[in-house]
């Protein structure tokens, strides 16, 4: 619901990001699913509707949707939940993708959270090669989120971060 506004961002401050995408989303935006690799973000695996521990066929099916609509084929899965075991990492790497977690987790979604905790915890948190949670769409508009978005990534630099996706992250090479 709010990635336009989000790729907005990223293309003003000049930032790459990752979207974990769930495929059941997909036809609520499509053109936003195709703007995410045409400006330079990753669009990766998030499930077909956010069930944890997802069957192969789940996170085949999910990898499918995502590439048709993108023109993107994944390299990355993103556990719904963070719920993940032996056998699930087995079935990403069966359907070629990397499980990939995160270690700072802004609660953007959360209504506790305000933009100073969230400037707050990823500051203390942050270190090199930290991945970093926030969310973009699900049911909701994320107004948080596009506030905090501009201001987090100022911050990140001037904490002498550089931003790039989970594949550059991890030397994958996206298709």
């Amino acid at each position: 619901v709010s990635t336009p506004e989000i790729l907005r961002i990223l293309r003003e401050k000049r930032v790459d990001a990752t979207f974990f995408l769930l495929s059941s989303m997909i036809s609520q935006d499509p053109e936003a699913v195709k703007q995410i690799p045409r400006q330079g973000s990753e669009v990766a695996n998030h499930s077909i509707a956010h069930a944890a521990l997802p069957p192969l066929s789940d996170i085949e099916q999910a990898n499918q949707a995502i590439s048709e609509a993108s023109g993107v084929t994944p390299c990355a899965f993103r556990p719904p939940y963070g719920a993940v075991d032996a056998s699930l990492v087995a079935r990403a790497r069966q359907a070629g993708l990397d499980t990939v977690l995160w270690d700072v987790d802004t609660e953007d979604w959360q209504s506790y959270t305000t933009i100073d905790s969230i400037l707050a915890n990823v500051k203390t948190n942050a270190t090199n090669g930290s991945i970093i949670l926030m969310h973009d769409g699900g049911d909701q508009p994320r107004p948080k989120t596009i506030e905090l978005l501009p201001k987090l990534i100022d911050q990140l630099r001037n904490d002498g971060f550089a931003l790039v996706t989970v594949s550059e992250l991890l030397g994958n090479e996206i298709t």
